[in-house]
């Protein structure tokens, strides 16, 4: 794979960008599935030992436990809004297991330490030096692509407000809680929205499914995206000034990280575009009314 396929996105540019679409775009309103979805969904239900029961408008999964979940067919669909984000995020995971093996670390253990360690930890240039041999292993990009990604590496193993991260990122589940708080959903009655977006990402035939709503669903009516607020978080990020010859780490590329309640979405020399969580608010107030 060449490095444009490979290379680390910047975690807080998805994760902003997945919260603008889904507050600007999505409706609650009843769905329904088109059979190709439903027939697609229950084959990966079925491989994890579990059964689904469709009707018009919700389903009924139970698992290899016998347990029943009861799951309105709205969450089929808001769980497709952070797919490329959760990609990434697994991409990221994967690379942290690398340079732990390289390393000769525990996972649990190295997540733990790593876990809010400064800038100038003793921990940094060692695992930093381990991530770049490991990303060239990997991805054929340039020494800057591949330090940019070692540092940004580095910062998902250290600053998880970076993600909105709670859970280490040694476990299975580390992003169910980035998906739920994008999501505005809460964990003790909706947490089945994050084993949906397991089941895309782990099937790719359902993933290249769910890539457009319109296409597993039957009527979903959706307005016109907000597109001056999508647009402003691509651009923004597009406009951010290019570094070419020497290298900037994390805390001057992409913004304080210690700026709590807010996510940096760009930033360069000409401006700065920042989505607070009061703006969030906001548009989960509009998309109410």
């Amino acid at each position: 794979m060449n490095g444009s396929e490979m290379i680390l996105k910047d975690l807080d540019r998805l994760v902003t960008n997945s919260i603008a679409r889904y507050n600007s775009e999505f409706i609650w309103q009843d769905v329904r599935l088109t059979d190709e979805f439903k027939l697609a969904f229950a084959n990966c239900v079925s491989n994890s030992g579990g059964v689904i029961k469709y009707h018009e408008c919700t389903a009924v999964v139970t698992t290899s436990k016998n347990k029943d979940i009861f799951v309105p067919n709205q969450w089929f669909v808001i769980a497709s809004y952070v797919i490329e984000l959760c990609e990434e995020l697994k991409k990221y995971q994967s690379y942290y297991f690398k340079v732990a093996d390289q390393l000769n670390e525990d996972y649990e253990d190295y997540a733990k330490r790593l876990r809010g360690c400064a800038e100038g930890d003793a921990h940094k240039d060692r695992f930093i030096h381990t991530a770049i041999e490991v990303i060239s292993d990997i991805v054929e990009c340039g020494d800057f692509e591949t330090q940019s990604a070692a540092y940004k590496l580095w910062r998902f193993c250290t600053n998880y407000k970076w993600w909105g991260g709670q859970k280490t990122i040694d476990r299975g589940d580390f992003m169910h809680s980035t998906i739920l708080s994008i999501l505005n959903l809460v964990a003790a009655s909706q947490g089945y929205v994050a084993d949906i977006v397991g089941y895309y990402l782990n099937d790719s035939s359902l993933r290249d499914l769910v890539t457009n709503v319109y296409d597993f669903t039957v009527g979903l009516d959706l307005p016109a995206s907000n597109l001056s607020v999508v647009t402003a978080v691509v651009s923004g990020y597009d406009q951010r000034g290019e570094v070419t010859e020497t290298l900037c780490e994390p805390s001057s590329m992409y913004g304080n990280q210690e700026n709590e309640g807010e996510i940096i979405v760009a930033e360069s020399t000409s401006h700065k575009i920042k989505i607070s969580s009061a703006s969030f608010g906001k548009f989960n107030d509009k998309r109410k009314r």
